[in-house]
């Protein structure tokens, strides 16, 4: 869906990251990875995945909702934010999108998997 071959230099955010594969798909591909889920069992499976193949990169994993505007508001802006099947389970999905628009950096994408890809951010 980029058309890239590489992530390298890119910093990726993955937003509800589940078992934590995509992260470790965008750290393989190069990106800066950052990592956050609500459940606090995904949280640990995607510790665990960083432990064993990305222990000392540059892969943050923390807790934190996308329904937490403070939070998100300190993450700053990623040139891929990237969200697989995750926003609608918030019951809130409107809000969510909305929510994390802002931390697309211009030029940057917003992959939201069960809408597909937004070219714009929402406003």
């Amino acid at each position: 869906m980029l058309n890239v071959e590489s992530l390298e230099g890119k910093t990726f955010l993955d937003v509800g990251s589940g078992s934590g594969l995509s992260s470790l798909a965008a750290c393989l591909l190069g990106a800066k990875v950052y990592s956050f889920d609500y459940d606090p069992k995904s949280v640990a499976c995607t510790r665990e995945l960083k432990r064993r193949y990305f222990p000392n990169d540059d892969w943050v994993v923390e807790s934190g909702s996308v329904l937490d505007k403070a939070y998100l508001s300190s993450l700053g802006q990623f040139d891929v934010v990237y969200s697989w099947g995750v926003l609608h389970h918030t019951g809130h999905m409107s809000e969510a999108l909305v929510n994390v628009a802002p931390l697309v950096r211009p030029s940057g994408s917003l992959l939201n998997m069960t809408l597909g890809t937004l070219e714009e951010p929402i406003s």
